[in-house]
């Protein structure tokens, strides 16, 4: 009997005896384990079986220690004891491993981990979304559901504003300038809204006749049991599982009660879920963001580096660009100012003074009246319409000047001719008569200067600076003498007989410029200071390329990451849309709209007379001396003006890498229009990722199609493009005018699917996939019931039977997919540029050998030549329009990836559940396949206009 004493009756009734508890929680049942390892030593001999520590009575007074040491003594080291060797040493091994693992557990325990920077350090933390708030898949799901207390986004907390993807408001704007604002559909002033209500009204109805259902299908059950129980003699039948049964009816019934909101215990299961899923793939996608930070030592947080060539992750995502063509712009520059010589001189010829804007070294001077200048003009109505652009004002000034002139305009217009009095038209924007030209530049960045990208605000400044210094600093004495070769009275120049005209010096200022071009926007490893009108303007090292990687564009900034996973691909549109920016940009020299007035009236006047007129000659004068309305004196000007720029032709100058005439008028044209070669060596610089690549390069596609076919149309309008081509090929200009547009047809939807389609693609599969686990999920809280009464059943083992068990794993799929999404985006995204980074490798080989040709054999000078067989340039057209479809045909086969990841990842279970997104058609493939026959068609249907109104 158990002694009884005061102490002890105290210690019971008084004190809360918590150590006598916990010791007999955590430290009774394991005296039966020496007893266990005695039995089994026993099983070989090492104990008899009347040994004490056989004995059940000795329980507890003893341990393992002593159990093992016993063995040890009677153990017999010879081979016919190895039975007893090896379970001997078996247990002592798996006793030292426990010994271990409890280590390693209280190293756990006491000592903190160390971790990759921004893994979680507790379970709650790989479950918990850092900014619910504006989490665009918890959005949804409030959007979609409206159940409160759950996601916590924005939506459902109606004192957080929503914001769109630049952060400002969703709600509050103004519309139709009245004043009045308009709310977004998704941001009510009550949460849930009235259609939520109404959904939960419906999930409440359906909850509570499954209910009734299931009370039905149980009370079959009980009868079923009774049934089997009197038929087979056996308590509750044979099919009856005794340890389940009970169980899963109760939990059966548990998930179908309703809770709150209309919903029950398995609709909230399903909803936590996706919660907890969608948590965890946004540590995941945030972890590989900050990881990619810290191996980039803090430099362009980028979700997509490419191998390091001294730059940042972010430089490599942003394509060199091919330099636009300069050599147009300094031949009319070089024609523009023998024009601004030539309306001087011609004063003089009429009155033998002064010469009217010349000074006295021979120089042009704008500040005589009537002499010819350089202009920024607006419309003419508005109080200083026009903008001189002289080269006494510092070029920041200048600048800055322009910008506030232009007042936010994009388009600048510049007129080169004679500011006058009383001639303000919509003709004679600004008051300015354009004698001797017409320039337009787009303005890509029209803020004002303080606003302005610095990347911007440097190319938009070099060219409004390389037109000042054209025009003052460049061509002089040839210029003059053009002029005055004409005009030989005048005895104040340069002796007729010594007009300078050396072949060298176009192709000096066209190599000089475009050098100049090169550095300012693909850089140089170092810094670089151009001079220009006297004027300093500092290139950093990269140059514009360096600053539109750096501007921030890259970077995973807070804004994007606060999205979550969801988010993820909204990333990889910057690669096409910065490229874009950076192609159209560059391409915004200023671009010739007339040229001089006298030029232009002798073009009109041979297309008139001619029909057609070879694009090479349509300025020359020739035997039209008479028919200018100016007479003998403008025939004159005409000549010089010719001769002016015909130089540049006749040097050469107008050449180039990608556009030499090859004497086929057909391949000369093709090149004119689309500029094939500079597109097709788009793969010369390895570093850049292939999506920047093909970005820039679709948008120079674009461009390059647009602008020369809107020329080529207007030229062809009027019989100026054709005719040459006309003359060689034989056949009508109509036919010819037809079969160009469709080249740049077919170079446009080209550009099309590398510009829009391929960058686009990561963007629709992920946000395709994204809406298929939200219609997941519905079917999910429209099945959830029906799988509470899967669980409904007496026979079979475990918790889920086999009825219940594939909903288990549909809502293990639902937790599941959102971080295979964001595997299935950046494994398609490594492989697709893994692919292109190789076809660029091997492309040029295979273009080569297409034909014949072998590079080896020709740089080795081994064999016979065969420069015959080598591609031209209407084969590297068609190999472009070639490599685009193979590029795509890469993009959607491995962007496939952010769907089949998920869709059969489960099979690794050995389980093959269909989810209702498995089942749906791709949908993002659909889209892609309809926007290229849309392109297509639409292309089509331009090209036939065009071709109409070439007739």
């Amino acid at each position: 009997m158990m002694h009884i004493d005061r102490r002890a009756t105290a210690r019971y009734f008084l004190l809360p005896e918590l150590m006598p508890r916990i010791r007999e929680l955590f430290l009774t049942g394991f005296e039966y384990i020496p007893f266990f390892i005695a039995a089994v030593f026993s099983v070989v001999g090492l104990l008899p079986s009347t040994h004490p520590y056989m004995n059940g009575q000795n329980i507890g007074r003893f341990g393992i220690r002593h159990v093992i040491v016993e063995a040890a003594r009677r153990l017999t080291w010879s081979w016919r004891h190895i039975d007893q060797i090896l379970l001997f040493a078996t247990i002592v091994l798996g006793m030292v491993i426990v010994v271990i693992q409890l280590l390693f557990l209280a190293g756990f325990i006491f000592i903190q981990p160390v971790f990759a920077s921004g893994i979680p350090t507790n379970i709650v933390g790989f479950i918990t979304t850092p900014a619910p708030a504006h989490d665009l898949a918890f959005m949804m799901l409030d959007m979609v559901f409206g159940v409160p207390e759950v996601f916590n986004s924005c939506v459902a907390d109606t004192s957080i504003q929503c914001v769109n993807g630049a952060g400002d408001p969703v709600s509050g704007v103004a519309i139709d300038g009245s004043g009045d604002t308009v709310s977004w559909g998704m941001d009510p002033a009550t949460f849930p809204m009235a259609a939520h209500d109404g959904l939960h009204a419906m999930f409440n109805l359906y909850s509570i006749s499954l209910l009734v259902i299931s009370t039905m299908i149980f009370s079959y059950l009980i009868v079923t049991v009774i049934a089997e129980t009197m038929q087979t003699g056996q308590p509750f039948g044979k099919r009856y599982n005794h340890v389940w049964a009970p169980v899963r009816m109760v939990v059966a019934f548990g998930l179908l009660m309703p809770i709150s909101q209309g919903l029950n215990s398995s609709q909230y299961i399903v909803l936590y879920a996706a919660k907890y899923g969608s948590s965890f793939a946004t540590q995941g996608w945030l972890l590989f963001n900050n990881e990619l930070n810290s191996a980039f030592s803090g430099t362009a947080n980028t979700p997509m580096p490419e191998a390091d060539n001294g730059g940042t992750g972010s430089e490599n995502l942003v394509a060199t660009v091919q330099n636009p063509q300069i050599t147009a712009l300094l031949q009319f520059m070089h024609a523009a100012k023998t024009c601004a010589y030539g309306e001087a001189i011609k004063e003089y010829s009429r009155s033998e003074g002064a010469y009217s804007g010349i000074d006295g070294s021979g120089d042009l001077d704008e500040t005589i009246a009537g002499s010819v200048g350089m202009y920024l003009v607006k419309d003419a109505t508005a109080p200083s319409a026009a903008l001189h652009l002289d080269d006494s004002t510092a070029i920041n000034t200048l600048y800055s000047n322009a910008i506030n002139f232009l007042n936010g305009a994009q388009i600048a217009n510049i007129y080169i001719g004679i500011k006058e009095a009383g001639v303000a038209s919509k003709e004679y924007l600004g008051g300015v008569r354009p004698v001797c030209g017409h320039l337009q530049m787009k303005i890509s960045d029209p803020r004002s200067v303080s606003n302005q990208r610095d990347a911007y605000e440097l190319i938009q400044k070099f060219y409004i600076g390389l037109l000042r210094e054209v025009w003052f600093d460049t061509y002089d004495e040839l210029t003059i003498n053009y002029v005055k070769h004409e005009f030989s009275a005048s005895s104040k120049f340069y002796d007729v007989n010594s007009v300078v005209d050396p072949s060298s010096l176009a192709s000096y200022f066209k190599d000089t410029y475009s050098l100049m071009v090169d550095l300012l926007l693909n850089g140089d490893t170092a810094s670089t200071v151009f001079t220009l009108s006297g004027n300093t303007i500092s290139i950093p090292a990269g140059g514009v390329r360096k600053l539109m990687a750096d501007g921030g564009d890259f970077s995973m900034d807070s804004g994007v990451a606060a999205r979550g996973w969801a988010g993820a691909a909204l990333w990889y549109n910057r690669v096409a849309e910065l490229n874009g920016k950076f192609v159209a940009v560059s391409n915004a020299m200023p671009a010739v709209i007339r040229y001089p007035q006298v030029m232009e009236e002798v073009a009109q006047l041979k297309a008139k007379g001619a029909g057609t007129v070879d694009i090479q000659t349509r300025f020359k004068p020739e035997d039209l001396n008479g028919s200018l309305s100016g007479g003998d004196e403008a025939f004159r000007l005409a000549t010089a003006y010719w001769n002016s720029y015909f130089y540049w032709q006749k040097s050469g100058a107008m050449e180039n890498p990608h556009m030499r005439p090859s004497g086929n008028s057909l391949i000369d044209i093709i090149n004119a229009l689309i500029g094939t070669s500079g597109i097709f060596n788009m793969r010369d610089d390895p570093d850049v990722h292939p999506l920047a690549q093909l970005s820039s390069a679709g948008r120079a596609l674009i461009d390059a199609s647009i602008n020369n076919l809107t020329r080529a149309t207007a030229a062809g309008a009027s019989g100026l493009l054709i005719s040459q081509a006309s003359q060689g090929l034989g056949t009508t200009a109509e036919k010819l005018g037809s079969f160009l547009v469709t080249i740049a047809m077919l170079a446009m939807a080209a550009g099309f699917v590398m510009y829009y389609i391929i960058p686009f693609l990561p963007f629709i599969y992920f946000m395709f996939s994204f809406g298929g686990w939200i219609k997941g999920i519905f079917e999910a809280m429209v099945g959830a019931p029906l799988w509470a009464l899967a669980h409904i059943r007496i026979d079979g083992h475990g918790l889920s039977g086999r009825a219940a068990l594939s909903g288990y794993l549909l809502i293990f799929e639902i937790f599941l997919r959102p971080i295979l999404m964001v595997f299935g985006l950046l494994a398609s995204i490594s492989i697709f540029s893994a692919l292109v980074y190789v076809m660029n490798m091997v492309f040029d080989l295979v273009v080569a050998n297409a034909g014949g040709f072998d590079i080896q054999k020709e740089m080795t000078g081994s064999g016979t030549p065969n420069l015959g067989t080598m591609r031209n340039s209407v084969d590297t057209f068609f190999y472009t329009i070639m490599y685009a479809v193979i590029v795509y045909i890469m993009g959607m086969a491995s962007f496939k990836l952010i769907d089949l990841i998920p869709n059969n990842i489960l099979r690794w279970m050995g389980q093959s559940v269909t989810t209702f997104n498995d089942q749906n058609e791709n949908a993002a493939e659909g889209l892609v396949g309809r926007a290229m026959q849309g392109s297509q068609q639409a292309s089509q249907g331009i090209g036939g206009s065009l071709k109409s109104f070439m007739k």
